[in-house]
């Protein structure tokens, strides 16, 4: 199942290279592949997260849309600048939150959660990638949906 997420900002990501400097500010082992200019890209963006292949896709996308699809939450806008993330695999959910996390960062942004409908700022996207980490490996490693008896 694809999962997707939103990042509005208020100013656009300039570069990958900006965008890998703020990641590596917040302290995150996510290392984000060179790619074309990202005002242009849509598609895959590779990345890698602890040395596994964590990319996702990622492209801007119109505020305006959204705005309609999720009526019934505040999103806070209009935006001038919205970028789509979807996921489908652990690695690539943990990727895609660190990256959004720095996004905020580097933006003055607010990220929707739309599987959970949670709204986020800045700092507590922070939390919620490093709560992602957190939750990717307890399910790789078989703490959860585990029962003791």
């Amino acid at each position: 199942m694809t999962m997707e997420a939103y990042a509005f900002c208020a100013r656009p990501i300039g570069s990958i290279e900006e965008w890998q400097a703020s990641i590596d500010a917040l302290g995150f082992d996510l290392k984000l592949k060179p790619a074309r200019d990202l005002a242009y890209h849509r598609g895959h963006l590779p990345a890698l997260w602890r040395g596994r292949e964590a990319g996702f896709e990622f492209g801007a996308c119109a505020f305006t849309e959204l705005a309609e699809t999720y009526e019934d939450i505040d999103l806070g806008g209009p935006w001038p600048y919205t970028y789509a993330f979807n996921f489908a695999t652990l690695p690539g959910c943990a990727g895609t939150w660190l990256a959004l996390a720095a996004c905020l960062a580097l933006t003055d942004g607010i990220a929707l959660d739309p599987q959970e409908g949670k709204i986020l700022r800045a700092r507590e996207s922070v939390r919620y990638a490093q709560d992602t980490e957190n939750g990717v490996d307890q399910i790789e490693s078989g703490q959860v949906g585990r029962t003791t008896s």
